[in-house]
């Protein structure tokens, strides 16, 4: 099984108590300019994150708990930036990978 989709589920039990708190914010953590550390398979955090992010949103999206994606096409460097985006959308949670 592919690590990204085994945790998932583990996030998505985690995420389950929010979803009364309205929407819930999925920040990539990494971008495409700051692609964090490669593993050993050669792939970089961002790389790995984004699919993460991606499972996670897909599993919210199935429970129909709103969610929203930050940072996935991997342009939004600045933390400052994620935050506000958050904010912006009046997310009540962010999970930052």
């Amino acid at each position: 099984m592919n690590l990204k989709h085994a945790l998932a589920p583990l996030l998505l039990a985690a995420l389950i108590p929010l979803a009364d708190a309205a929407l819930l914010a999925i920040d990539v953590g990494h971008s495409k300019a700051n692609p964090g550390a490669i593993s050993a398979r050669g792939q970089s955090e961002f790389e790995f994150n984004a699919g993460l992010a991606q499972a996670v949103f897909n599993h919210l999206q199935t429970h129909n708990i709103p969610a929203l994606q930050i940072g996935q096409d991997g342009a939004m460097v600045v933390l400052r930036d994620r935050t506000a985006a958050a904010k912006k959308a009046q997310a009540s949670f962010l999970l930052s990978l």
